[in-house]
């Protein structure tokens, strides 16, 4: 999936109040969305374990969802 319908989707996510993580060899087309929306986080590819895992906790945490 790319493109617009890719967007559309995130932006639906988003409407559900959940937090999005977009891994992308592109992060240029992707900062506009994480500018608009608090809960976006672009990272660029190649992403590690840890790079991800941290990420996740920070969005879940700034959500209110917490890690258990």
């Amino acid at each position: 999936m790319g493109g617009g319908r890719i967007f559309n989707l995130i932006r639906r996510i988003l409407q559900l109040g959940k937090p999005v993580i977009f891994i992308t060899g592109f992060p240029e087309k992707a900062r506009g969305l994480a500018a608009t929306y608090r809960w976006v986080s672009v990272l660029q590819k190649p992403v590690g374990g840890d790079m991800l895992l941290a990420e996740v906790k920070r969005l879940l945490a700034e959500a209110g969802m917490g890690v258990k």
